[in-house]
């Protein structure tokens, strides 16, 4: 105050003091802008946003049916196309059957097998064996007991295993009884189809009866992992099979 007083009278120290006010009122209206404009500017952006959603969402349902009309027109055309199909075998049956009621009636012919099954096949007198390797369909239904179903089960459980080594084999056939054991014997040194098993693929193992899957999956992954088994020894390491199990399969294999 001291300063004011000795070089501004009272008439220029009131000036100053308006000018300075002046200048302070200036300044402080500029920063009241300045603090508008940068508040303005989120306002504005957030306010446009709405505008892009809006956008976003027109497009996205303007699409979204599109997609919609495509998948009706789709199943439209799937309709109509499963519908013509039917009515074109519906008169592909209509049009056969007609052609079956004008032709003459023609009695069917019969098979071997049935002109075996209407004929009265002579049976076996007491006594008689058959080879249970060799015997074929009409040779076993000879055999009192034995008809068509126990005769090819016998041949299809026979092919499946490469030959039967042990009449007792036989008990393995569906419907196969042990009074029939009497009518059948082996040959000393039978020949059986082996399974080369380090070269056999998973279905020509599994076929076996005497091998399962389980048992099928761990041969394949002990070779894959380890190479070939040499011998029954070795197989019987891998845990896989019991040994009455092992026994039953040996003479089926082959590990060179």
């Amino acid at each position: 105050m001291d300063f004011f007083s000795e070089h501004f009278n009272g008439r220029e120290r009131h000036t100053v003091i308006l000018l300075a006010v002046v200048i302070l009122f200036g300044i402080g209206l500029m920063m009241l802008f300045q603090n508008d404009d940068i508040t303005a500017e989120p306002q504005a952006s957030t306010t446009a946003r709405p505008q892009n959603t809006t956008t976003a969402d027109s497009t996205y349902q303007q699409k979204r049916e599109e997609r919609r009309k495509r998948q009706e027109e789709h199943y439209r055309l799937q309709a109509e196309y499963y519908d013509q199909k039917d009515k074109f075998y519906r008169n592909e049956i209509r049009h056969y059957k007609a052609l079956n009621a004008q032709r003459p009636h023609v009695q069917p012919r019969t098979t071997t097998d049935e002109v075996e099954e209407t004929t009265v096949i002579g049976k076996f007198v007491e006594h008689t064996t058959v080879d249970a390797n060799t015997a074929d369909s009409i040779t076993l239904r000879r055999i009192p007991g034995i008809g068509r179903t126990i005769s090819a089960s016998i041949l299809r459980y026979r092919n499946m295993l490469g030959g039967f080594y042990d009449l007792n084999q036989l008990l393995e056939c569906k419907f196969f009884t042990p009074d029939l054991l009497s009518w059948f014997t082996l040959s000393p040194k039978p020949e059986l189809k082996k399974i080369n098993i380090n070269h056999s693929g998973f279905y020509q193992l599994k076929r076996h009866p005497y091998i399962n899957k389980e048992q099928t999956q761990g041969i394949l992954e002990y070779i894959r992992l380890y190479g070939p088994i040499r011998d029954s020894a070795q197989l019987s390491s891998l845990g896989l099979f019991t040994a009455e199990d092992l026994g039953r399969l040996i003479p089926y294999l082959n590990f060179e």
